[in-house]
């Protein structure tokens, strides 16, 4: 089963939040994205900003690419 572009950058989020022990609260906190908005964008109801990406690729401490592009978050 092929992932949408919102479920893909979800799980990108996510894989990151468990390599760096970042828990969702402190994500959304620190990228200050507020907690329904947070929610809504993971689960694919409302698509990522560029702005939310930028914010959220800071505190995981990457790049925008490696939330868009998959393998780079492998690598």
């Amino acid at each position: 089963m092929s992932q949408t572009t919102g479920e893909a950058i979800a799980k990108q989020i996510s894989d990151r939040q468990r390599q760096l022990n970042i828990s969702a609260k402190a994500l959304y906190e620190h990228a200050h994205i507020s907690r329904a908005a947070f929610y809504r964008k993971m689960k694919g109801e409302v698509s990522f900003t560029i702005d939310d990406l930028e914010k959220i690729a800071a505190v995981l401490d990457c790049s925008i690419e490696v939330l868009l592009t998959p393998e780079k978050a492998e690598r």
